[in-house]
């Protein structure tokens, strides 16, 4: 098992390199990894996404990428991402039962440079340094997983 990672570009370079190295280096996972290429169109125009995760055993992992130890408000920012992607992929009738999205969504905020995250975290918003986030993603499931609702996910 492998992640494959696909590099775009952002203003996060610390962090982004530090998530791709972390994720290559493991084995219990598969999937892509999209650092700064994913953009979803809004409203107010488009909205990168920091770095994406579309893996067969997880679903989607979006990653919200933290330079230095600037965590504030991650949360606010994990709820609009969250709702962005939820949107976006709400488009495709072959990822929908009715109403219910048939792929989870997961978010984490990653912050290499905070080193005691127990003053930062807040409650159901994970927050993860370069220690713990094989841990938080372990967490992440996606129960009744299919091949062909990943492969759409994957494409679109």
């Amino acid at each position: 098992m492998s992640i494959e990672i696909v590099r775009g570009t952002n203003q996060k370079p610390a962090s982004s390199r530090e998530l791709a190295d972390l994720l290559s280096r493991q084995t219990e996972l598969s999937g892509q990894l999209f650092i700064g290429y994913p953009i979803i169109g809004t409203p107010e125009g488009p909205y990168p996404i920091d770095a994406l995760l579309v893996s067969a055993d997880k679903g989607i992992v979006v990653f919200d990428l933290i330079e230095g130890t600037a965590t504030e408000d991650y949360w606010l920012r994990q709820d609009d991402l969250a709702n962005k992607m939820e949107a976006r992929l709400k488009q495709y009738s072959e990822l929908m039962e009715r109403r219910r999205l048939l792929i989870p969504i997961h978010m984490v905020s990653f912050a290499p440079g905070v080193r005691d995250l127990a003053s930062y975290v807040e409650d159901d918003y994970p927050l993860a340094n370069s220690e713990s986030l094989m841990q938080e993603l372990e967490k992440f499931t996606w129960n009744g997983a299919r091949e062909e609702i990943y492969k759409v996910a994957f494409t679109g």
